[in-house]
């Protein structure tokens, strides 16, 4: 008698070959995943640190040279900055870099933006923005 349909050695390769595409399409997805939270974390992250250095525009701060931290509330969680305040050769001019974190810790930086500040204008007592 003879038999139609495949052999057991046949099944088992086309579980293997099965197996194999599944298990590329589940590391394209997990990648994929873990890319997306990579990019919207940095972006949240940078609209925290456009947000301290607008403050700092809008509440006319002349920040001395030095180190200052904080934390701001964006989506329902808390991202974790330092602003780091350096002189310029311009000394009506500040060099502010603002380090935007998820951890407390600030162990490592999500991103760096650098923003610039300028002193309050002598004449009209107004602060001037770049």
């Amino acid at each position: 008698m003879k038999y139609k349909g495949f052999t057991l050695l046949e099944v088992l390769i086309a579980l293997v070959v099965i197996a194999l595409g599944l298990a590329a399409l589940v590391k394209t997805s997990s990648h994929y995943v873990d890319n997306h939270t990579y990019l919207r974390d940095k972006t949240f992250a940078h609209w925290v640190a456009m947000n301290v250095i607008t403050e700092l525009h809008v509440k006319r701060t002349w920040l001395p040279i030095g180190k200052k931290t904080g934390d701001s509330t964006m989506v329902q969680r808390t991202w974790y900055w330092t602003i780091l305040t350096t002189a310029t050769l311009d000394e009506t001019l500040r060099r502010v870099i603002v380090k935007v974190s998820t951890d407390e810790a600030q162990r490592e930086s999500l991103l760096i933006l650098t923003g610039f500040i300028s002193a309050v204008n002598k004449t009209n007592d107004t602060l001037t923005t770049l």
